[in-house]
């Protein structure tokens, strides 16, 4: 038996067209809607960088990217799957648009990458970095942004620049007073209710 057109237009191409429609309209209205985006989150439990892809409001790939930070912890702060809690938004992407609407954790990728440089400048040791790191990590969860974290940055830069004008390494002992107070991520506690 063989299907007439109109029945072929009804049941295939109409629902495909008012798909379309309804996605454009959303897209329009909004276009970081999860019909097509792409979230980048950060683990501030263990600094590492989570990349969630988002088709028709389906994670259909999530992608694990170690940074710096993260493997200068890992053994004492690995990263943990099933823990949304831990996850702070960075940025959403679409792809019509070129920028990100703003979030409280918007400014760690920045973070991770001065952190990264201040070791390279300050040639910090082992011990200085994973402190360093840690530091930063508690910076993050003492606080509801990333505020705490500039003004940690800003002292381990002061340190760094010290220290190289001595022309000697950083070690854990220069950063052991940068201001970093005992936070779950040094203490290795978690907050109450995390």
């Amino acid at each position: 038996m063989k299907l007439p057109v109109t029945a072929i237009i009804n049941w295939v191409v109409l629902p495909i067209l008012l798909l379309v429609v309804t996605g454009g309209i959303i897209i329009f209205h909004n276009p970081w809607s999860a019909l097509y985006c792409q979230d980048t989150l950060i683990d501030i439990h263990s600094g590492t960088i989570i990349e969630k892809d988002y088709f028709l409001w389906i994670n259909i790939r999530t992608t694990q990217v170690p940074t710096a930070v993260s493997k200068a912890v890992a053994a004492e702060h690995p990263y943990v799957p099933g823990k949304p809690e831990r996850l702070k938004t960075m940025r959403r992407l679409s792809p019509w648009t070129n920028h990100s609407p703003h979030f409280r954790f918007g400014g760690v990728g920045f973070q991770l990458m001065m952190l990264e440089e201040l070791w390279s400048i300050g040639e910090y040791s082992e011990p200085a970095r994973a402190h360093s790191a840690k530091c930063l990590l508690a910076a993050w969860q003492d606080t509801k942004d990333t505020d705490a974290a500039d003004d940690l940055i800003q002292r381990l830069l002061k340190i760094t620049y010290a220290r190289e004008e001595a022309d000697e390494p950083v070690t854990e002992a220069d950063i052991a007073n940068c201001g970093c107070g005992e936070g779950p991520a040094l203490s290795g506690k978690q907050k109450s209710g995390e």
